[in-house]
């Protein structure tokens, strides 16, 4: 085992993972915030706090918070269109954060009429509900439901929120999406899958050929430091076998496997 997966390991034993990883996390505040008023001037963009954007992303550094926005929004429009050419649709993002990619999506499909951005984190709603203009944002809570109604969206996509979340979470939640989908409503999203089979431990990687998922627990569900991981067979023939369509995304520049379904 490499080193760092066992430091890894160990830290998060110790329930000592969260404080380690946010003093590394202050380290790069420091060494990036004279970068990110520079950026922030140049491009007219607002800095979100750093406290929500390593929450949510993992890093601080504006120009990739808004550079791979505008990439991982434009991936998500080129679904969309394959999928939902119509006019007139509402999109929905669950696990929004800091709008990163949501933001983008309006300007890059005109067929777009209604933005709804999800998050279980109240600051980070408040945020985006006092500077991101023309969205809708709604808390919703580590479990079910959402605050929308039955059958309202047309696409509701995800990134790495599954990836932070129990089975059990797992399959409460493609029902939930499943009720505010409507008929022929299009679900996106993200898995650590087959990409970050790497990652594992050889007795996680013996647990996931058997029962096709790896939490990796000892601290808050939800957060960013609780980590699932899933088969190809555990999420098509267990999680989105309820939905029809079902698709894995080939796409090289995206960390982690993504897949699509039709209600």
């Amino acid at each position: 085992m490499e080193f760092k997966q066992f430091t890894l390991i160990v830290l998060r034993k110790l329930h000592l993972l969260p404080i380690v990883t946010r003093g590394i996390l202050f380290q790069k505040v420091l060494m990036c915030h004279a970068k990110n008023n520079a950026y922030s001037k140049a491009h007219n963009i607002k800095i979100p706090p750093y406290s929500l954007m390593i929450d949510a992303y993992g890093h601080c550094m504006l120009k990739e918070y808004h550079e791979t926005g505008l990439i991982h929004a434009n991936f998500i429009n080129d679904i969309i269109l394959q999928h939902k050419p119509a006019e007139n649709i509402t999109v929905c993002e669950w696990g929004c954060g800091a709008a990163r990619i949501l933001q983008h999506l309006k300007s890059i499909n005109s067929n777009i009429i209604e933005l709804i951005g999800t998050d279980y984190n109240p600051k980070t709603i408040l945020w985006c509900k006092n500077n991101i203009n023309n969205i809708t944002f709604v808390k919703n809570d580590l479990k079910p439901p959402f605050l929308l109604k039955d059958k309202s969206i047309d696409v509701l996509y995800c990134i790495s929120v599954f990836t932070h979340l129990s089975e059990v979470q797992n399959h409460l939640w493609i029902n939930e999406i499943k009720r505010v989908l409507k008929e022929n409503g299009l679900f996106i999203g993200s898995f650590h899958g087959e990409k970050t089979f790497h990652k594992l431990t050889q007795n996680e990687l013996k647990q996931i050929q058997k029962s096709g998922i790896v939490e990796r627990g000892n601290v808050k569900e939800g957060s960013g430091f609780y980590v699932a991981y899933h088969s190809d067979n555990f999420i098509k023939n267990k999680l989105l076998n309820y939905i029809k369509n079902i698709n894995k995304i080939k796409c090289d520049f995206m960390l982690q496997d993504v897949w699509c379904a039709m209600k």
